[in-house]
């Protein structure tokens, strides 16, 4: 996930939080911070940083704004896992997104790419 100054904080929480309540949870969560941001957006930080969280949680703080394909890049390049969820900084996911979606990817290996709209 990618952030930067333009993004609404509360949007970002949100996003953020539902990742926190998946049913099955993730290795790690790599955030960018695609350049400086705003006071709002490091209190969002802080709080999600301050919750009991399951898995590492990763920031990584890019000098100036390089765009989303810069930002994802930046995080794609931290990434270890086999396999990675991509999500805006506003996308809120249903409790069971990964899971169902993990489900789906092993029973199925030959799929390379998944994404849904719910």
């Amino acid at each position: 996930m990618s952030t930067y100054q333009n993004d609404n904080p509360l949007f970002l929480y949100l996003a953020l939080k539902s990742i926190i309540d998946q049913t099955t949870q993730p290795e790690e969560l790599i955030l960018v911070i695609d350049g400086p941001i705003k006071p709002t957006h490091e209190q969002v930080i802080k709080k999600i940083k301050n919750e009991k969280l399951s898995f590492n949680l990763k920031i990584i703080r890019l000098e100036r704004n390089q765009g989303l394909a810069g930002a994802l890049n930046a995080g794609l390049s931290e990434c270890k896992s086999p396999y990675t969820a991509r999500m805006d900084s506003d996308d809120i996911c249903y409790p069971t997104r990964f899971e169902k979606q993990w489900s789906f990817l092993f029973k199925n290996p030959k799929i390379d790419i998944l994404s849904s709209w719910h």
